[in-house]
């Protein structure tokens, strides 16, 4: 089974950045303090479910377990103690599969739609279990981050890795039985468990771009996501990553980044530090001291040549100005240089296509005339070659 690009570089990410967080969450100690509160709980709060119900849920599972080549392990099934609906979960413990379920809401759900919505519930237990559970590991990762208190970035990528996680089961459960519109009605039956007849046209509406997922913060992508994303997958797997990346992502902005944007945005000002400071006579030691209250090496990035197409994607206006301000606090820190780092950051930003947006930040901050500014456009190469003369 394949995993989706996004999730396996969290993946790698939390594992090199988090090593120490990494370990504690992969340790046995973590695993089997884990079991037991997940025991504990399942035995305040549930019961073992019986009967006829019971069997036919086991009997589906067994099916599923087969199908995702799991290893046979228990399979136990669970129904609130309080009687109360619950939408069917699984409750991981190693070894064992837990299911806490409430009969009812797949009353109306026939045998191939209910073993699409156990088989999504069973993918998390594939998912955390394979691989030496380091997907599982991730979770708990990132969920220690969030607990922080302090990492709003920690929270988003979270989101985003559940939200994928979720679609990855969907589209295994989706491939037992290769058929859409079932899909669609079991996801459908499950929100809405007391109709018995699910619309005619769920597997119309799908062709439609799902909803601004961004206005969302919950654990699970929306219905409607849902299938549209099954949709795609099941019209080209090959393409539909990036389409589905997308749409949970959004569109990258200041306000909403995960730990990769953020490595992004750090890579991408580490090249451009370097890029301001390539001419000999930019590096004095007041502008590289400056540099280095940014990063102590800004040289990883110097020769990325990709950033740059990177950098015209940018349309968030909080990203554009912060790299702006970025440019200014450089190009003013030393003043004895003059005015030719202006001339130089007016070169360097020639090769964006939003280079108007920069501009206008200079000219606001420093008070510069909009046909001074196009003046100084237009001199900047006899300027920088004054700098290069002056400041051999």
């Amino acid at each position: 089974m394949a995993i989706c690009p996004y999730i396996d570089q969290v993946v790698k990410l939390a594992s090199a950045d988090f090593p120490d967080l990494w370990r504690e969450c992969d340790s046995p100690v973590f695993h089997s303090e884990q079991t037991e509160r997940v025991r504990l709980d399942l035995l305040r709060r549930t019961e073992t479910l019986d009967g006829s119900e019971a069997e036919r849920i086991t009997d589906l599972c067994r099916s599923v377990v087969a199908n995702l080549e799991i290893d046979q392990v228990p399979i136990f099934v669970h129904q609130p103690q309080d009687g109360r609906p619950v939408i069917p979960r699984l409750c991981f413990v190693p070894d064992e599969i837990h299911l806490v379920v409430s009969p009812r809401q797949f009353a109306h759900c026939s045998n191939a739609e209910l073993r699409i919505i156990l088989g999504h519930e069973i993918c998390h237990y594939w998912l955390w279990t394979t691989f030496n559970g380091q997907y599982r590991t991730t979770e708990m990762v990132l969920a220690a981050l969030v607990g922080r208190g302090d990492r709003q970035v920690a929270r988003e990528t979270e989101r985003r890795y559940r939200w994928l996680s979720e679609l990855v089961c969907d589209r295994h459960s989706l491939q037992m039985e290769s058929s859409l519109a079932e899909f669609s009605t079991a996801i459908w039956k499950l929100q809405h468990p007391d109709q018995p007849l699910a619309p005619s046209d769920l597997d119309v509406a799908v062709t439609e771009d799902p909803l601004a997922p961004c206005s969302s913060t919950g654990t699970h992508p929306s219905t409607d996501m849902r299938r549209w994303a099954a949709a795609r997958w099941l019209k080209s797997k090959s393409e539909c990553e990036a389409e589905v990346l997308a749409a949970v992502c959004g569109e990258m902005t200041l306000e909403r980044l995960c730990l990769i944007d953020q490595r992004d945005l750090e890579v991408w000002t580490a090249w451009l530090l370097n890029r301001l400071v390539e001419p000999t006579w930019m590096r004095t030691d007041r502008v590289m001291r400056h540099c280095k209250l940014f990063f102590s090496d800004s040289s990883q990035a110097s020769n990325d040549g990709s950033i740059l197409g990177k950098l015209n994607e940018i349309n968030d206006e909080g990203l554009r100005d912060y790299l702006a301000y970025l440019t200014l606090d450089i190009l003013t820190v030393d003043r004895e240089l003059e005015g030719y780092p202006l001339a130089w950051a007016l070169e360097v930003w020639e090769e964006v296509t939003w280079t108007a947006h920069v501009q206008a930040v200079i000219c606001k901050e420093l008070k510069i005339g909009k046909r001074r500014m196009q003046q100084l456009h237009a001199d900047r190469g006899q300027l920088l070659l004054e700098a290069d003369t002056k400041h051999a």
